[in-house]
């Protein structure tokens, strides 16, 4: 999964680069990009990801699917297979899968990015934050405008990108283009 022919958007770009590339003491370091549906933010989050991967900004980067708890647990069983705590057939209780891979990540060498991918139900998944890992973490949470306005970022130390048009060049196509 990629995005060919990404452009525009270099605003948002440098600002997420600068805000990952902030030292963290205590607690993960966290940017919430919002914007309404199909504006792009989950192909300018995976432009951040392809230009970090070229630059070899992190070790590791995994994308999770966050539309709803059952799709975060089924990412970091795939995430806990790629660390090597488990195999793909080994079945685990949810909770006992989240404390391995958050476990694991924290004691991780090298930076490693997670990204929560269409964060969009806050009221059937109130506890995305148990799913952040603490240390050295980097966590993008990608989801809709109308999240802006939910307690669930109100007491998160956290950054936030909103947007509420798309990037439009002077002959009126998105300039934000998957392939």
């Amino acid at each position: 999964m990629g995005v060919k022919n990404f452009i525009g958007r270099d605003t948002e770009l440098e600002q997420i680069t600068s805000h990952f590339a902030t030292p963290r003491i205590h607690g993960p370091l966290i940017l919430v990009l919002h914007a309404m549906g199909g504006q792009g933010k989950s192909q300018l989050a995976l432009e951040y990801c392809r230009s970090s991967r070229q630059k070899r900004v992190y070790r590791a980067i995994f994308w999770i699917q966050a539309h709803d708890e059952g799709l975060t647990t089924r990412s970091f069983h795939d995430v806990a297979v790629e660390l090597g705590l488990k195999t793909p057939g080994d079945l685990l209780e949810p909770r006992l899968l989240l404390s391995l891979v958050k476990q694991a990540l924290e004691v991780y060498e090298g930076r490693w990015l997670l990204v929560f991918d269409n964060y969009d139900q806050p009221q059937q998944f109130k506890n995305i934050k148990d799913y952040f890992p603490e240390g050295n973490a980097r966590c993008f949470v990608v989801c809709p405008l109308l999240m802006l306005y939910s307690n669930e970022w109100r007491y998160l130390d956290h950054f936030q990108i909103t947007w509420s048009r798309p990037a439009w060049n002077t002959d009126g196509i998105a300039q934000s283009r998957c392939g």
